[in-house]
């Protein structure tokens, strides 16, 4: 919360978007709806509250932990991996996989 409120002191042209990670478990149920109550007061938006243990280490940083630098593995296979990590079907959604491609072709054509 302290940290919270530090960022809301801070002079900002726009609202900062906030991803609150905690790291103890036990104040992940109650913790994160103090959180966003929290936020409704200051000037900041918190996009998401997660817990540091919640984090799969089978999906994405598994494979980030075996290969020797993150630029060995492409954009695409990064938003895949993270996508299965996070429990999301793209099959079911095959709309975000393109959507994501088109901005990433938009992005590389920069």
């Amino acid at each position: 919360m302290a940290q919270l409120h530090a960022l809301d002191k801070e002079k900002h042209d726009l609202t900062p978007w906030v991803e609150v990670v905690l790291n103890n478990r036990s104040t992940t149920t109650f913790g994160s709806t103090e959180i966003y109550k929290e936020a409704e007061h200051l000037k900041l938006e918190v996009l998401k509250v997660s817990n540091k243990n919640d984090r799969s280490i089978a999906g994405l940083e598994k494979l980030i932990e075996n290969t020797q630098y993150v630029k060995d593995l492409s954009p695409l296979e990064v938003f895949k991996l993270k996508c299965k990590e996070r429990d999301f079907d793209l099959k079911a959604n095959p709309e975000i996989l393109d959507a994501f491609a088109e901005v990433l072709q938009i992005a590389l054509d920069r």
